[in-house]
């Protein structure tokens, strides 16, 4: 579904309900400071065990390899990771 369909039928609805959870400022540490990348996990992390979410390291290009099996379509090959 493309985001201007899923717009236009959220739009449809009589009624959206919305919960917003205000969560405390993080600081980070030094060590996060340093590491960017550890930095952006943590924080993702706290988001997950605030919303009770499971955490997944899937990408769009993993999102659209599995939309593209369910709907039977071929992809092109760049999507596909190499065998080594």
């Amino acid at each position: 579904m493309d985001g201007a369909r899923h717009i236009f039928l959220l739009l449809c609805q009589f009624v959206n309900y919305l919960e917003v959870v205000r969560l405390p400022v993080y600081y980070p540490s030094e060590q996060e400071k340093d590491d960017p990348k550890l930095y952006a996990n943590n924080v993702r992390k706290l988001i997950a065990m605030e919303g009770n979410l499971i955490l997944s390291n899937l990408g769009l290009a993993d999102k659209r390899v599995y939309h593209a099996a369910l709907n039977d379509n071929s992809l092109p090959g760049a999507l596909h990771q190499k065998d080594d």
